[in-house]
């Protein structure tokens, strides 16, 4: 068979890799040029008998023989496998991995070498070929792939290279014509199980079978002498470094009918018997699974934007899924509109739980005097604001004095006044300002409405000067007690500008609240008290000591207001 040439082919790189200093272990071989043919005549050239030097301890050895001897072992070798280590010897000196021998070829990679390449023989060419035998039984189809696609990826393993070994070495004794009841795979198989290395003609039979169909030196090459020879010596050094008894395994592996359980897969379990002969069966397919492998990660998409992950537990199932969570919509820089009014409108689109999710880039605030809707309400300024924005709002108006007649009979009149800053952005024209009665807005009548002075039903009175901001005007107002008015009455005022919207901040309106004494009779118009009276008599609140304008005309006062504002009919204020 011409397959048994890739024996040879590792020979020539080991002896131009030379032997190192510090190697530990050396044994000889014989070198031979492309193979010989086993069916013709002829001679090889004699060459030089080389050597293999390992990187091997005694005890890595050892590892290795106990790997060949179990495979032979579950294939019925169960004390003769020294046969198949004799041969390995020879050829690599049972190098397998590259790193043991490293100036030899790399081969493919080899979980049995930690990931790295098995040692591979370079007769064929430069190592950039690819071309040589792999492992330590040097398998060669021709280049490495076509290896592999002959012998498959277990070629590359320990065991893998001994059970093809096992193989050849069926066939190659069931086809020598040195063995003797040896003609079916069956009978040759027997013939090595039976071997008995202390038969001097079995191990010729042997000898020669390895030489001529392993090595391909036929007796009548000039090569035979020297290669059967180095044979038979390998085989002998295994035979004295390990004995023969490390080569025996017990025919009995188990009890038969005993059955045997272990885990795999996601949690699962698989199941094996002992047969009649006290070997184990082959294992059962793996059952009773669970849904995943332990620290197993699952990851999904979640609402629109997001991905939430899950761990699969000890127990082979999946645990709950986490967080929804993603990044931001085009990096965080979309722009959006929230709904919200206001400030509160504007948005940056976000990833929120992963869903996407509008996000106002303005959170409400506590309202502030500025035209804003500081709160995100719907509405700018309510509650009239104390504090000020920046800038303020056009138009802002804060009540910093007032006098208000606090006790007046039934249909008696009395005057009174407000001042308030402008602290707003505008100056305030005459006629632009007016002092309103609230309780109007609901369509009622004012219960201090003063039908002769004031400019309109629900006007008490108007700016009648031009207020800058940071001046102060003040608002002289004259307010009537109804003749059915009973105990207390009540009215709110507020500055309204000429469109009859009202100001909202910072302090722009004012309560008057009037005890009305019983069974007084009207006199006709009050005079305004003095600011400086404290007394219950007086009838006058006054916050501060502020005296009216000198010389009040209430007629032109009345004129100018009537022309502005008499026959206008306002709206109600919100």
């Amino acid at each position: 068979m011409n397959e048994h040439r890739h024996i040879t082919r590792l020979q020539r790189a080991l002896v131009r890799g030379g032997v190192a200093s510090g190697l530990l272990w050396t044994t000889a071989v014989f070198l031979a040029t492309p193979a010989c043919s086993s069916d013709g005549g002829g001679t090889l050239p004699e060459e030089a008998l080389g050597s293999i030097t390992t990187e091997l301890t005694q005890a890595q050895r050892m590892a290795r023989y106990a790997k060949m001897r179990d495979a032979a072992a579950a294939r019925g070798i169960d004390h003769t496998g020294y046969l198949l280590a004799g041969i390995a010897y020879a050829e690599t000196g049972l190098a397998h991995c590259w790193s043991e021998a490293t100036w030899a070829c790399q081969g493919p990679n080899s979980p049995d070498c930690g990931g790295g390449p098995v040692i591979a023989g370079a007769s064929d060419g430069p190592c950039s070929a690819q071309q040589g035998g792999l492992g330590m039984f040097q398998f060669d189809a021709g280049t490495f792939t076509d290896t592999l696609n002959k012998y498959g990826s277990d070629v590359l393993t320990v065991a893998g290279n001994t059970s093809h070994a096992i193989d050849y070495a069926i066939n190659m004794v069931k086809i020598s014509a040195y063995t003797t009841n040896a003609e079916t795979d069956a009978k040759a198989l027997q013939w090595i199980v039976n071997f008995d290395i202390h038969n001097g003609t079995q191990r010729d039979q042997w000898i020669k079978t390895v030489t001529h169909y392993y090595n391909g030196c036929a007796p009548s090459y000039s090569c035979w002498s020297q290669r059967y020879a180095h044979y038979n010596s390998s085989l002998q050094s295994v035979i004295d470094e390990s004995g023969l008894g490390f080569w025996v395994v017990s025919p009995c592996t188990c009890s038969a009918g005993q059955t045997q359980q272990e885990g795999c897969g996601a949690c699962g379990h698989r199941s094996r018997s002992c047969d009649s002969t006290c070997h184990w069966g082959p294992w059962g397919a793996c059952t009773g699974q669970g849904e995943c492998t332990p620290g197993a990660t699952q990851q999904q998409a979640c609402c629109d934007c997001g991905t939430h992950s899950r761990t699969c537990s000890s127990n082979c199932s999946w645990g709950a899924f986490g967080a929804c969570e993603g990044p931001d919509p085009a990096g965080g820089n979309q722009e959006c509109e929230t709904g919200e009014p206001g400030p509160c409108a504007p948005g940056i689109l976000r990833c929120v739980s992963g869903c996407r999710t509008c996000r106002r880039i303005y959170d409400p605030q506590p309202e502030r005097c500025d035209d804003i809707d500081n709160d995100c309400s719907g509405q700018a300024d309510e509650g009239q604001p104390a504090t000020m924005g920046d800038p303020p709002p056009k138009m802002a108006a804060r009540l910093v004095d007032l006098a208000v007649p606090q006790m007046m009979g039934e249909g008696e009149r009395g005057s009174g006044w407000a001042v308030f800053r402008n602290e707003g952005q505008l100056t305030w024209q005459r006629g632009s300002l007016w002092l309103e009665a609230t309780s109007t807005w609901s369509e009622e009548a004012s219960p201090l409405h003063d039908p002769d002075t004031w400019p309109a039903y629900d006007v008490a009175a108007v700016l009648d000067q031009v207020v800058a901001p940071g001046e102060e005007a003040m608002l002289p107002f004259m307010i009537r007690v109804r003749d059915d008015a009973q105990t207390v009455v009540n009215e709110t005022f507020h500055l309204v500008d000429d469109s009859g919207a009202a100001l909202k901040c910072p302090a722009v309106s004012f309560t008057a609240g009037v005890r009305v004494k019983s069974g007084q009779s009207p006199s006709g118009r009050a005079s305004p008290s003095s600011p400086a009276a404290t007394d219950s008599e007086s009838g006058c609140s006054v916050s501060s000591a502020r005296d009216p304008h000198p010389g009040w005309q209430w007629p032109a006062l009345l004129l100018t207001a009537t022309a502005v504002s008499r026959l206008r009919r306002r709206s109600r204020r919100g």
